[in-house]
């Protein structure tokens, strides 16, 4: 039964306990692997019980046995017990090396996956995931150099406006780690309210967002936290002055670059508008400035904010309608709301003499708008678009 059970066995392809050749026999499902091996252990314990029963007889009987016999007897004994170790053995060691090795094999596949989740995280802080799912990818693996799609969104310029008398007063590590603590505050209000920065550009970013009231939304906050930190600071001549702007309009995202090294970019007349009308912060001292595409599709509800005119760039054919959108820290400008529309009405229509006495109305109210001396000269000269060279 013993010999049968082996050779059962060896032709149902454990080659491992009898060695042949077993590849034409269908391998063997785990419980028929597993039942076959308590088969042949169980073969030879009640090998080892009989030829030991016969020892024990031998030894009771009256009848006279060589010491021979009994010794080839006793030899067979210890050699089934032998086998029956040996056997038992090898079933436990080939369950527990293939275990072992693929537990082994699951380490290293663990390490591996986590190196490579900490890559595709590293990766992932310079391509955001929001640019992907705006050109319709799922992952970085389905990023294409060359690839670019046509979106309509928002686009939101902050910049540091005194950035350059700050760092004369800083160590050029000292003037990094600081704009460095300013982009890090701005980076989490950008995303809580739904957008995500698109690039960092030196004193400042841009960043994207789907809706144009989202973008606002963060304008106004990011002013909020400058203020805050103002008002925190020690040191006087380290607050930051801050300027918003905010353009809506068509923007073609993508990938440029070579082989070798490849960024994402905003390629747009919108972008180019954002930036132009960042620069009017500077010049009108406003804090927050959108233009008209940008304000005819916002909830206006709660805001407060006044038509400023037309401006360009010397040299290009844009003259973005630009509004400044009133926070309560702007008393002066709030309390000359109404004459000033007006002014900038009668300006518009082409009374430049009607619309300077308003603005000299304006002025004597509150010296520091900028706006209005800037408007006022404009009428003087009877012109209207606010070119800058």
């Amino acid at each position: 039964d013993l010999v049968r059970t082996v050779q059962e066995m060896r032709y149902q392809g454990l080659a491992s306990f009898v060695p042949g050749n077993s590849s034409h026999v269908p391998p063997l499902n785990f419980d028929q692997w597993m039942g076959n091996c308590s088969l042949l252990i169980r073969y030879m314990r009640d090998y080892r019980a009989n030829v030991t029963d016969e020892i024990i007889a031998i030894a009771n009987s009256n009848k006279s046995t060589s010491a021979t016999t009994l010794g080839l007897y006793i030899l067979l004994a210890c050699l089934a017990a032998g086998i029956s170790i040996l056997v038992g053995l090898l079933v436990g060691w080939s369950i527990d090396a293939p275990w072992r090795s693929m537990l082994r094999m699951k380490d290293r596949l663990f390490l591996r996956l986590t190196d490579e989740n900490k890559r595709y995280a590293i990766v992932s802080q310079f391509v955001p995931g929001e640019f992907l799912a705006m050109m319709g990818l799922r992952n970085l693996f389905e990023l294409q150099l060359g690839s670019c799609i046509l979106k309509r969104a928002s686009v939101l310029c902050v910049e540091i406006r005194n950035f350059t008398r700050l760092s004369e007063r800083m160590a050029p590590q000292q003037t990094f780690q600081f704009l460095s603590l300013w982009l890090q505050e701005c980076g989490p209000i950008i995303r809580r309210h739904g957008g995500f920065t698109e690039k960092f550009r030196g004193n400042g970013l841009t960043a994207i967002f789907h809706d144009p009231n989202d973008s606002l939304d963060a304008g106004l906050e990011l002013l909020e936290a400058v203020q805050n930190r103002n008002k925190e600071s020690a040191n006087a001549s380290l607050q930051i002055d801050t300027g918003v702007a905010i353009h809506t309009g068509d923007l073609m995202l993508g990938t440029v670059g070579d082989q070798v090294r490849m960024d994402t970019a905003i390629i747009s007349e919108a972008l180019s508008i954002a930036l132009q009308v960042s620069s009017l912060t500077i010049r009108y001292q406003a804090s927050l400035l959108v233009t008209r595409e940008t304000f005819m599709v916002l909830n206006i509800e709660g805001i407060t904010a006044r038509f400023l005119g037309e401006s360009g760039v010397q040299g290009l054919h844009i003259h973005p309608q630009v509004y400044e959108v009133l926070r309560p820290s702007d008393e002066g400008r709030l309390d000359t709301l109404n004459e000033f529309l007006q002014a900038v009405k009668l300006h518009q229509e082409g009374n430049f003499s009607s619309a300077a006495d308003l603005y000299r109305s304006v002025l004597q109210a509150d010296p520091s708008d900028a706006v209005a001396r800037i408007r006022l000269q404009l009428a003087e000269r009877r012109e209207w678009v606010d070119i800058i060279s």
